[in-house]
């Protein structure tokens, strides 16, 4: 299944909600049929899959920048579990705290180019993006967010690598929260190792006076929690 063409000229000076139509009129049939549903956001478009635990899901952000837009598509996984628990620690607003994901990427990253977004200056850069982003749902995405629903896989994405920055989590230091967090609870053999090493991540993090001590507290929890 392809994305229907589109007939009509878009006209020359066509806003981010027309191009957010079009996204969700091209796309949703194969979302949809994938059990993926629409959620309501005021700043991208949003569609879920929930699962026992969590949800995964994928956002379509549109970008203006004179007479051009930017397709930006994420997808991403929620665990519910880890969330509850890192968002006591990473010092995120209590009101972003039910959006929040375990990992979070776009097509750029996954496919080796970080900043790529599809621009859109005509009907048929629509078309063209439409078509690219359906492909990588079908052929990566979607088997990418199911097999990263599991607390392990979530482990030997996030925590392969603690020295450098990971390509599934945007800020440094909540994939440090959260990455001793997912690796206590799939009982990571290097968990101690994993400590130090994120340790040693956040002493060199801009904020590192304000997320150093909500990390040592988290790893004392942690140390409590496994001992009960």
């Amino acid at each position: 299944m392809r994305c229907p063409l589109f007939i009509h000229k878009l006209p020359f000076m066509f806003d981010k909600s027309e191009i957010q139509i079009r996204i969700q009129q091209a796309l949703s049939p194969l979302l949809e049929a994938n059990g993926f549903a629409y959620v309501e956001h005021p700043k991208y478009l949003q569609f879920r899959k929930v699962f026992e635990g969590g949800f995964q899901s994928c956002l379509f952000t549109v970008l203006e920048h004179e007479t051009v837009f930017w397709i930006e598509l994420s997808v991403g996984v929620r665990v519910e579990i880890v969330e509850k628990l890192a968002n006591q620690f990473t010092l995120t607003l209590k009101d972003y705290h039910k959006d929040s994901h375990t990992i979070l990427t776009t097509y750029g990253r996954i496919m080796g180019n970080p900043y790529y977004r599809f621009k859109v200056e005509s009907e048929e850069d629509l078309d063209v993006a439409c078509e690219k982003m359906q492909m990588f749902l079908e052929e990566i995405a979607f088997d990418f967010m199911l097999d990263n629903s599991r607390i392990s896989n979530i482990d030997k994405l996030i925590n392969r690598y603690p020295e450098k920055p990971s390509r599934f989590i945007y800020n440094d230091s909540h994939r440090c929260i959260k990455g001793v967090i997912v690796a206590q609870m799939a009982q990571n053999p290097q968990l101690n190792t994993l400590i130090k090493a994120y340790y040693i991540v956040l002493q060199k993090h801009p904020l590192r006076d304000k997320m150093l001590p909500q990390y040592q507290k988290l790893v004392k929890y942690l140390r409590a929690f496994s001992v009960n």
